[in-house]
């Protein structure tokens, strides 16, 4: 199941190797993108919950710009209580 927030933002990577901006070449969606874009247009946004997260990245980058996943990773017991006072607020 999917919550979708005020402000979220999709994506999709795509590779730019063989682009050439001057060629003029113009491609279709894939089916897929297409689909979502569907979805996402019968989407109210006035009835979505606003997101507001507890992490700021921008913040975070001025205090630590070499960051190891080692020294942020949760043990399985502080991730499910963080899910879990997430859920309720």
């Amino acid at each position: 199941m999917w919550t979708l927030f005020k402000g979220l933002k999709w994506t999709r990577v795509i590779s730019m190797q063989s682009w050439e901006s001057n060629s003029g070449k113009t491609f279709d969606l894939d089916g897929d993108i297409v689909q979502e874009l569907q979805l996402m247009a019968e989407i109210d946004g006035t009835t979505l919950p606003v997101l507001i997260s507890p992490f700021d990245p921008v913040a975070f980058q001025e205090t630590d710009s070499n960051p190891k996943i080692e020294k942020y990773k949760l043990s399985r017991e502080e991730l499910q209580h963080q899910c879990l006072e997430s859920l309720q607020q």
